[in-house]
């Protein structure tokens, strides 16, 4: 899962740099918990399954360089670190002893322990390649992993688990919304502030996650948007009573949602009203399904 670093530039000139990190670092660990959990449960549904760490990593050069002396000291990152930013609960890094604060000094046969000065401007490209050569060791077989945490040196082996394999990324915007494109999720940092409870913003990363799910179908149908997103919402809240999400709240937060945006709905969805009828009854009939027995499928 990834967090875009520019939200932690923009909280910074508002609030100061440490206070700016340590939300970063809380919502993070939010967005990777709800999607860890919402893509491992729905792994026997995406068709392309893949073994899954349930973590997410930084490192000095993501972040502008006025940033990064703040950086250094809450993270304790170093120029060339490989660090642990975020564990979904009981995923499968946090399982093999991984820790927050640890840096990955080698994931198989890889390593990561050069040293090296941080690039001179914000760049996303070294992390790509070490998410990269990262995805490239990942397998379901156990994998040895090597850290460093507080000064020493340890050994650690993970068993990666199955998830469907779409990063969710919060992007730092002030507007209300969130997209699929088939290969990640994206949240906008107001929405995901906004769905205060984390069974409403599963909701919306389900919601996201079921285009993904449907996208061969989206993209062949001939129906129109707001029967696309008819299918999401039901979709998305049967994936998120999967995962163990309470879905009763749905109607209601659409509702309010529906009420903030007043004349700025999101594009292609029926009317509030409407949806959140549907929620209604889909709740009840989620609830109906599970006393019978019956397995919840979208």
């Amino acid at each position: 899962m990834i967090l875009a670093p520019s939200v932690a530039d923009a909280a910074a000139r508002a609030d100061g740099p440490r206070t700016a990190l340590h939300a970063l670092r809380d919502q993070d660990r939010r967005v990777l918990a709800i999607g860890w959990r919402l893509s491992e449960a729905a792994a026997d549904l995406c068709g392309g399954a893949r073994p899954g760490l349930g973590w997410t990593l930084h490192d000095l050069d993501q972040y502008r360089p006025g940033l990064r002396p703040a950086v250094a000291s809450v993270f304790g990152l170093n120029g060339g670190d490989l660090g642990v930013m975020a564990l979904a609960p009981d995923g499968p890094a946090a399982r093999g002893g991984v820790r927050e604060g640890d840096v990955v000094l080698s994931f198989g046969r890889r390593r990561f322990d050069a040293a090296r000065a941080p690039t001179p401007r914000a760049d996303y490209a070294p992390m790509a390649r070490a998410l990269h050569d990262i995805e490239a060791e990942t397998a379901a077989a156990p994998i040895p992993v090597r850290v460093r945490r507080e000064g020493r040196v340890v050994d650690l082996v993970v068993r990666p688990r199955g998830r469907c394999p779409w990063p969710v990324q919060v992007e730092p915007s002030s507007r209300l919304f969130a997209a699929s494109d088939g290969v990640r999720i994206s949240v906008s940092s107001a929405l995901a502030d906004y769905a205060v409870r984390d069974d409403d913003l599963a909701f919306v990363i389900a919601h996201e996650m079921a285009h993904n799910l449907r996208r061969p179908e989206e993209t062949g149908a001939r129906r129109g948007t707001r029967a696309r997103e008819e299918a999401a919402d039901r979709a998305g809240l049967i994936l998120a009573a999967r995962a163990g999400y309470d879905t009763s709240g749905a109607a209601a937060f659409v509702t309010r949602l529906g009420r903030t945006l007043g004349r700025r709905p999101f594009d292609g969805h029926p009317p509030t009203p409407a949806r959140a009828e549907a929620l209604v009854r889909l709740h009840a009939w989620i609830v109906a399904e599970r006393h019978a027995g019956r397995p919840l499928r979208p």
